[in-house]
């Protein structure tokens, strides 16, 4: 079976070690917990189903799949930032690999379920988490920032290992020795992914952050939900989701008045803006606010000065996302750490709201990580500041005002 270029004991230690967690079912497989936990096929027939869960990506843009018999394929258009297009093939373990022609011919191959994954961002994990899989982890590349005490109690139990060196980069050899069944990338293009690549081991991308809304953000979960088979539990879960985030968003379809809102923060003299077609620009559309840069290009953030904001943002009523960590903790350090900050409207009216409420002591923080899986919470949030009678009840989840 092709799956990588290892070498025979190294490919003999890697399936030996992905046999060994339980996983969701699948037919024509032994029971979970007896000598095949993986529910592999054992009596593999053609022209059989092997996938009676699927799932489709309706909200998210940078994703589709399509099932086979006995395999999936899926197929990512961006999977980096700038990074060409890439799809490849899940095959249910036990089944024979597919002839693959064409533009499948390179493809990688992974079988699934996966019961060892390395994520690259604590923003991967929640999804393993709302689908019940924690124990499909291997890693991540800092254990220090997660927020999930479920998750923290693995980390703990020596069940998930960090692969991050002393010089905050990707250890290629921690990645090794953890021999997952497969390396989820993100950001943009690192020499350390061509590195784990050559050891074998499959590296494919979670491109979350490109999509241009929150739902389409959030429905990347289902990519974890194809490597560990659990396809009905996520279109069960993203569908209350969806369902609860356009329930909020239609509290604000009415509303006239709509306050102008501004986010970020400088950093080493510059701002990063982002643009008008990012999933921040619509959860403030959605919560009945006025971006004052949504007329800007773009899905994701780009630098500019800072009299670039003061120029065209300081009229703004708020101030989001200042910052994601707790370094300020009132308005007053905000204006000590640059005087020129004092001139927005919104600094001046104390409207200046962080989601910092869960903050671990390490610095993790959960708007980065459930947020990105429950954008109906954090949307709640966001109504809850701008149009509080609303929601006049609303306990807030992410979000907090400075003193």
């Amino acid at each position: 079976m092709r799956l990588s270029r290892l070498t025979a004991p190294f490919l003999a230690l890697l399936l030996a070690a992905g046999c060994t967690q339980p996983s969701t079912g699948t037919s024509g497989a032994s029971a979970p917990g007896t000598e095949n936990p993986r529910q592999c096929i054992t009596d593999y027939r053609e022209g059989v189903d092997y996938f009676p869960d699927k799932t489709t990506f309706d909200k998210a843009k940078g994703i589709t799949v399509e099932y086979h018999d006995s395999y999936k394929v899926v197929h990512e258009t961006e999977p980096l930032k700038g990074a060409k297009s890439q799809s490849f093939v899940l095959l249910q373990c036990g089944a024979p690999t597919p002839k693959l022609e064409g533009d499948l011919a390179s493809a990688k191959v992974i079988e699934v379920p996966t019961a060892k994954v390395a994520t690259s961002s604590t923003t991967q994990l929640p999804a393993f988490e709302i689908l019940g899989k924690i124990d499909a982890i291997a890693g991540v590349e800092n254990t220090d920032y997660v927020y999930s005490p479920e998750i923290k109690k693995a980390i703990e139990a020596g069940k998930i290992s960090g692969y991050g060196n002393a010089a905050g980069e990707i250890s290629v050899e921690k990645v090794g020795a953890l021999q997952p069944d497969v390396f989820v990338a993100s950001g943009t293009p690192n020499p350390a992914y061509d590195s784990i690549s050559e050891l074998g081991i499959p590296v494919i991308g979670n491109a979350e952050w490109l999509e241009s809304s929150p739902l389409g953000r959030a429905e990347w979960l289902k990519l974890t939900a194809l490597l560990t088979n659990t396809e009905a539990e996520a279109n069960k879960k993203f569908a209350t989701i969806v369902a609860d985030y356009e329930k909020t968003a239609k509290l604000t379809r009415s509303v006239t008045s709509k306050p102008s809102v501004v986010t970020g923060a400088p950093y080493k003299g510059q701002w990063y803006r982002s643009g008008g077609q990012s999933y921040i620009a619509r959860f403030l559309a959605d919560a009945g606010a006025e971006y004052v840069f949504a007329k800007v290009p773009g899905t994701g953030s780009s630098p500019v000065d800072l009299e670039v904001i003061l120029a065209e943002a300081s009229d703004a009523q708020f101030w989001l996302n200042a910052t994601t960590t707790s370094e300020w903790k009132s308005v007053s350090d905000v204006v000590a750490s640059d005087s020129r900050l004092s001139e927005l409207k919104a600094t001046k009216l104390s409207n200046v709201w962080n989601p910092t409420l869960r903050v671990g002591d390490k610095g993790g923080n959960d708007y980065w990580q459930t947020g990105v899986v429950r954008p109906d919470q954090v949307l709640a949030d966001m109504v809850a500041i701008f149009h509080p009678d609303l929601l006049p009840d609303h306990k807030f989840v992410f979000y907090q005002k400075l003193s």
